[in-house]
């Protein structure tokens, strides 16, 4: 029988199960996806560093407290090089000095050195940088392919005075460092890293179609929400402004909308939320520009229950829609509660 190493169950002394630390940082590196990067750990508790508990807490990220020069303290994190992980699980001191004039800065900086086969070193350490604000650290190697370099972090920027204070602070995201969130990926998770895309195609992406199986995906965009006005006011006649509203986007002619009204109650009869379609084109016999009709269909318990229609046109000039009374289809009193409140919830304008 051969042998085969198990991770996490090696036994140095006896030099069994002990696995190859450039295989299992290439594994690692496959797995999350990036090269290097700060790990995010805060999901660790801090009365159980094992992580068995979700809690989020930021005393696992690089916490810096800096007062003064000679007082600066980095705490607990994790970051990867190429798949070989560094974690820091104690508070490590550190001092630096002041500048005789103005100010100057420095940088807390995470090392993987790699040099010493057998004896790989991770550390915290400080780069005094003069007054210069920005600093390439002279060690970047990739790990992978040089197996005894070395790689440094930027992890803090620090700016101090002549007294010693710290006047100003960059962590490493500010410095272009990347957070690394997920941690664990499959080979395949690229092909779902943007959820907006079906099969090569970005859904959000203008004028583009999004066909599935032969079915045609309809876009919508909201326009307009909330939109209150009275359009069975007896007063108000034909070719008469019920009321005005400003969309987000213009509208053209050619253009697909939906509009979704709310349900309310007329009577004593109960009506369901109409949705209706409508094509923005030329107004017709009484007004001019473009728009649309959407009729409000609702139910009447005039003598039998049955449905009428209001009859509005909506006109619309760039971003603003107007609600017209296009035909008086009110006679007597045939339609009860005439004068209740109608709500657009939605308008939205469609795209194939």
């Amino acid at each position: 029988m051969t042998r085969l190493n198990l991770a996490a169950a090696g036994d140095a002394e006896q030099n069994i199960n002990l696995i190859n630390p450039r295989f299992q940082a290439e594994a690692l590196r496959q797995l999350r996806g990036i090269d290097c990067g700060i790990l995010d750990n805060s999901f660790y508790d801090s009365g159980n560093k094992d992580g068995l508990a979700r809690t989020p807490n930021a005393s696992f990220m690089w916490p810096l407290t800096a007062t003064n020069a000679q007082n600066i303290t980095v705490g607990r994190g994790m970051a990867t090089a190429y798949g070989y992980d560094l974690q820091n699980e104690r508070n490590v001191i550190l001092n630096a000095s002041t500048p005789s004039v103005g100010s100057k800065y420095v940088f807390i900086y995470l090392e993987w050195d790699l040099s010493v086969t057998g004896a790989a070193n991770g550390s915290i350490l400080l780069h005094d940088n003069g007054s210069g604000a920005t600093w390439t650290p002279p060690y970047q190697d990739n790990l992978i392919a040089n197996p005894i370099g070395k790689y440094q972090m930027p992890l803090y920027r620090l700016e101090i005075d002549t007294t010693g204070a710290i006047i100003s602070t960059k962590n490493w995201e500010e410095l272009g460092v990347l957070t690394i969130g997920n941690v664990l990926r499959s080979q395949y998770t690229g092909l779902a890293d943007d959820t907006k895309r079906i099969a090569g195609l970005n859904a959000d992406s203008e004028g583009e179609s999004l066909n599935i199986a032969g079915w045609q995906v309809c876009k919508r965009k909201e326009i307009l929400s909330d939109w209150t006005f009275q359009t069975f006011d007896v007063n108000v006649t034909s070719g008469q402004t019920i009321s005005s509203a400003t969309l987000s986007e213009e509208l053209a002619e050619g253009d697909e909308v939906e509009i979704v009204y709310d349900p309310f109650y007329i009577a004593s009869s109960g009506v369901q939320p109409f949705i209706v379609k409508a094509i923005v084109g030329p107004l017709i016999g009484f007004s001019t520009g473009i728009g649309f009709k959407a009729s409000l269909l609702h139910l009447s318990n005039y003598s039998g229950i049955g449905f009428m229609s209001t009859g509005e046109v909506y006109k619309v000039d760039g971003t603003t829609i107007t609600c017209i009374r296009s035909t008086q289809e009110r006679n007597g009193d045939t339609i009860l509660d005439y004068q209740r409140n109608v709500v657009i919830k939605k308008i939205y304008k469609l795209s194939y």
